[in-house]
């Protein structure tokens, strides 16, 4: 049985700047006051487990995931040259906005291309570099029990594209039966590549090693035999 592992944001959802909006909602929402959230971006940018994924993330998951990345949050409001106190108070505000089911929005082909693949009776995984809540929020998403495995960094600790995090995606099932569908050319591509899966880039133009490039999701379904 072939396995389809397809990545969360960017792939199957889009909500393009969401952490940097979410921390603005949260700035403004303690200081009454409004922020670019492309300058934001600048600062916070290096600040998440996944750009560190070599190291040992074991320590962030579940609700460390969440004390991490509050400091994470305190350090971006510091360099806006908010107080101590302010930045306190703002860190933990961040998390309900991440959170929020309207932030993920599917693409136009996401429904139709994952249903072709299980009529071809493909394993489909989730696999996400993210935080914790991820399964709660596909269940809003999809509905529950959609995909056949979700597999999030911020539950098992390993982040793309270590190799660890794609073995528990994976499964039982060879490389060879396995495909990775993702839109970021370092996890999902060279991640999916150093595990010799075969590789689908998607929805941006971008150099990459992918085995193949689509514009659009439902072309996988073509690629994949």
């Amino acid at each position: 049985m072939k396995t389809i592992i397809f990545d969360f944001d960017g792939t199957l959802v889009y909500s393009p700047s969401m952490w940097n909006i979410s921390i603005a909602q949260a700035m403004e929402e303690v200081t009454g006051r409004t922020f670019d959230h492309t300058e934001i971006r600048k600062i916070a940018w290096k600040g998440y487990p996944w750009e560190h994924y070599q190291d040992d993330n074991h320590d962030k998951t579940g609700e460390n995931f969440w004390r991490f990345m509050e400091k994470h949050f305190a350090n971006v409001c510091a360099h806006f040259g908010f107080t101590e106190d302010e930045c306190k108070a703002i860190a933990p505000e961040v998390r309900k906005y991440i959170l929020r089911r309207e932030n993920y929005n599917l693409y136009p082909d996401t429904l139709e291309t994952i249903a072709k693949c299980r009529e071809k009776g493909y394993r489909v995984v989730l696999l996400s570099n993210n935080f914790p809540e991820l399964e709660a929020i596909v269940d809003e998403v999809f509905g529950k029990n959609y995909f056949d495995d979700i597999v999030c960094s911020g539950v098992c600790g390993y982040d793309k594209p270590r190799a660890e995090i794609f073995r528990l995606a994976m499964g039982d099932a060879r490389p060879d039966e396995c495909y990775m569908v993702g839109d970021n050319p370092n996890a999902d591509v060279i991640g999916g590549n150093n595990m010799g899966m075969t590789t689908i880039f998607v929805h941006k133009d971008l150099p990459n090693e992918a085995d193949f490039v689509c514009e659009n999701l439902i072309e996988i379904v073509d690629i994949i035999r």
